[in-house]
């Protein structure tokens, strides 16, 4: 077993019983040398690691299909009693499942429709989005990451990361954290050298204060309960160590919706795709730390612009970037203070924990 994976058993806790003792069992066939499951030691439940990606999933939460076809191949080879117990949840699980389900629901559209095809085509540079979480984010923590650990929370396919924190360049530990396995088997394309966990945003796997850094770019504003998951990454994040997130704070009506023409300027999104509650969330922070940088951005204008601009016309470069993002703070410095329908409905934050 190497390093990477000594140092993430240290840290990673039981999603039924939040304890920390797992044996790993290793598993070899004729088609994998790198299959894997990991047992709790408390209270026996199992879970599996296939393609190098290790499922922390309660039953409900799970690919049954995938996992169940797993735990048979290798049924042989593992305590009986822990896999007979996963596989009658399975089956308990299908009888129950409910596609509208908050989270059921967020991981199928995730894990079926924005990452169906694992096929990996490159990491493209998105300005809209990575210049600015740079600029405002991630350019503060690159000298403070060496020999840390770093959880990317719904990290997709981890883009942001590659391009502006890349491990490999910083030498700290990257994981991955995701509840679509599909996304997972994209962000491994460009991170060989991370680990993978398919797991529930809203409840970490990890022990107290296990992380240096815990970034979301996106995630939060999908989860039910927004402010009880933010807790939840708190307690996973060291004193001393640093949040950093990416989150719009309302779903205020475009001005011009009524128009066709900007009616259809719109990409599909999931059921949940809500908002986080800027001012409460800040308190919360505030509670257990300081912010150390927040940014407001996003006015309709600018989400008219890059529409037109990136989605319509797919002008995607540094140039059409800066011209939207100077309108785009001008026009939240100006009319948006004055007429609170044209302000930022997007919010950065970086954050750091309170230490003893």
């Amino acid at each position: 077993m190497d390093d990477r994976w000594m140092k993430i058993l240290d840290i990673l806790a039981c999603p039924y019983c939040n304890k920390s003792k797992f044996e790993v069992i290793n598993l070899q066939s004729k088609d994998t040398v790198d299959d894997k499951v990991l047992i709790c030691r408390y209270c026996t439940n199992i879970f599996i690691s296939q393609n190098g990606i290790i499922s922390l999933l309660k039953s409900e939460l799970c690919d049954i299909e995938r996992e169940s076809a797993f735990l048979e191949r290798y049924k042989g080879k593992l305590p009986q009693r822990s896999v007979e117990r996963r596989l009658d949840s399975f089956e308990l699980a299908r009888s129950m499942n409910d596609e509208k389900d908050w989270i059921l629901s967020e991981k199928y559209f995730w894990d079926k429709k924005k990452y169906s095809d694992t096929i990996f085509v490159g990491p493209e540079y998105n300005w809209n989005r990575y210049d600015v979480r740079n600029k405002h984010l991630l350019r503060y923590l690159k000298n403070k990451v060496r020999a840390t650990t770093i959880l990317d929370v719904g990290c997709g396919n981890a883009s942001t990361v590659y391009h502006h924190l890349n491990p490999q360049e910083l030498g700290y530990t990257l994981v991955c954290a995701d509840i679509s396995f599909n996304a997972l088997l994209k962000a491994q394309k460009i991170h060989p050298g991370a680990i993978f966990i398919q797991c529930d945003a809203g409840k970490l796997p990890f022990i107290s204060g296990a992380l240096d850094v815990i970034l979301e770019f996106g995630t939060l504003h999908h989860l039910p309960q927004k402010d009880n998951a933010l807790v939840s990454h708190l307690f996973c994040l060291k004193d001393g160590g640093y949040l950093a997130f990416h989150e719009p704070i309302n779903r205020r009506r475009a001005l011009l919706s009524s128009y066709k023409f900007f009616a259809k300027m719109t990409s599909e999104q999931s059921d949940h795709n809500e908002w986080i509650d800027e001012q409460r969330t800040l308190r919360l922070l505030e509670k257990h730390g300081k912010i150390i940088n927040k940014h407001l951005e996003y006015s309709p204008l600018r989400s008219w612009l890059v529409h037109f601009f990136v989605d319509r016309l797919c002008w995607n470069n540094k140039y059409i970037h800066f011209m939207y993002v100077t309108i785009d703070q001008f026009v939240i410095h100006s009319v948006g203070r004055l007429w609170n329908r044209m302000d930022g409905n997007s919010l950065l934050v970086l954050f750091q924990k309170s230490g003893n």
